[in-house]
């Protein structure tokens, strides 16, 4: 692949959602390992010079708590080209036999929800991959 794959989960901070996007995103690093990189929102919020042209340069996908969207919006905001983009509660309504904790513990359901969500991310970077 020519371009890195930058993942940015959002923020949540006081959410259960959030924290299952965030732990999903650091499980899919871990799992591709190569030409990924999991960026902080708030440097992109913020407008910090470097990740704005990282993103610019890079693939995103965003993985979002809520219908906010504020990973996917302050992406595009600065000019990033977002190729897929993942919604924490979908997946939520999806496996409603999952009930996640609270977020300083999320417990086994969490983070059930979040390998589901990070499997699905690094199907689309293998996707990516092979596309080059």
């Amino acid at each position: 692949m020519n371009k890195k794959v930058m993942i940015f989960p959002c923020s949540g901070i006081g959410k259960v959602t959030g924290t299952i996007a965030r732990d999903s995103v650091k499980e899919a690093i871990d799992k591709v390992k190569e030409n990924i990189e999991g960026p902080c929102l708030a440097l992109l919020t913020v407008g910090d010079e470097e990740t704005v042209r990282k993103v610019k340069e890079s693939i995103a996908i965003t993985v979002d708590g809520c219908p906010k969207a504020c990973a996917l919006k302050n992406v595009e905001k600065s000019g990033g080209a977002v190729e897929k983009s993942f919604m924490v509660m979908d997946y939520m309504r999806e496996h409603k036999e999952l009930k996640p904790g609270t977020v300083t513990e999320p417990g086994e359901d969490g983070k059930k929800l979040a390998s589901i969500i990070a499997s699905d991310i690094s199907v689309i970077v293998k996707e990516l991959e092979e596309r080059g």
